[in-house]
């Protein structure tokens, strides 16, 4: 759980690492059966997934979400 700024910051670290993984396993994708490559991905999708609800939670994004449901639209 997020809980500061320095929370923050290492969190967004830790998701780029986990993307650079995500795209270096697809760089190799053509190497491998397909099911070493999902079992490789499973991980580090895993933990993206983590972190990507760490990190909306931290910033309040699906209080944001249910806040621009309930007003007018301003177009």
């Amino acid at each position: 759980m997020i809980e500061n700024q320095a929370g923050l910051v290492q969190a967004r670290e830790q998701l780029g690492r986990m993307e650079e993984v995500v795209a270096e396993l697809w760089r190799d994708a053509d190497k491998m059966h397909p099911s070493q490559l999902a079992l490789l991905l499973e991980g580090p999708m895993d933990l993206i997934e983590h972190l990507h609800g760490e990190i909306d939670e931290y910033l309040g994004i699906e209080k944001a979400r249910e806040l621009l449901s309930r007003s007018p639209s301003m177009t």
